[in-house]
């Protein structure tokens, strides 16, 4: 924890890749783990390291049910979030 916000390991798009929940706030900054731009994918193919390590992150994440996902290219998610993590495992 790092005051509010817990410290995630989320390895896939790199193996020690972090992404940050705000429970109170049912935020989740997810990095570049996610990206919106220039669409919606779980971070850009190219570069994600372990494809098997980022799909059960991504799992780990929509979990959460975060209300808004801030993700490390792209506008924020901010409807139905946990939905559209979903979607991409």
């Amino acid at each position: 924890m790092v005051g509010p916000v817990r410290v995630l390991h989320t390895p896939g798009h790199t193996p020690g890749h972090l992404a940050f929940w705000w429970e109170e706030r049912q935020v989740l900054f997810a990095g570049d783990a996610i990206a919106t731009y220039p669409e919606f994918e779980a971070g850009w193919p190219a570069f994600n390291l372990n494809p098997t390590q980022q799909r059960t992150s991504i799992r780990r994440m929509a979990d959460l049910e975060a209300e808004v996902v801030a993700v490390g290219h792209g506008d924020p998610i901010t409807g139905g979030a946990a939905e559209r993590l979903r979607s991409l495992v």
